[in-house]
């Protein structure tokens, strides 16, 4: 699989504010990277939002800062992990989970409407924008779907109809 590389994923994450020290790509070798953006200059990630788990659950140990919060919503690379939790207490590590399937019809109306009233006036008044890697539309979406399975990929791959 193909990784994107680092420095377009520094000008597809300088959306989100100023980033300080280096961007560093995940390894299989090495858990120091983390499968997110690691900056190793700043202390480590305040926030990790992991869509990945297995491995890279110790990675995003590594990487986290000192009182990190890690939220795991989904674990394409398994359920299961052995990790270090000696790294979870030294650093007072919050590692909590998060899915919406099992919730309410009621429960998701009240998420959506904090989105609504929270989220999007960010979104509207351009202060927060999606990263969008490329767009297809709908009848190329065996295409979409190569690049997706490539890995070179950098924010969300969009079908258009």
């Amino acid at each position: 699989m193909r990784r994107p590389d680092p420095t377009r994923k520094r000008a597809a994450a300088s959306c989100w504010g100023p980033i300080s020290g280096s961007i560093t790509e995940p390894t299989t070798s090495s858990p120091a990277h983390s499968p997110l953006l690691a900056v190793e200059a700043g202390g480590g990630a305040d926030v990790i939002l992991d869509m990945v788990g297995g491995e890279y659950v110790t990675r995003n140990y590594v990487a986290a800062a000192v009182d990190g919060r890690i939220v795991q919503i989904a674990f394409m690379h398994g359920q299961k992990a052995t990790v270090d939790l000696r790294l979870l207490m030294q650093k007072r590590l919050i590692h909590t989970g998060s899915t919406l399937r099992p919730r309410s019809a009621a429960e998701k109306a009240v998420i959506a409407d904090a989105l609504q009233a929270k989220v999007w006036p960010l979104l509207e008044a351009g202060r927060c924008k999606p990263v969008i890697d490329s767009v297809f539309p709908f009848v190329e979406a065996a295409k979409a779907h190569e690049r997706m399975e490539s890995g070179a990929h950098i924010g969300k791959i969009v079908l258009t109809t």
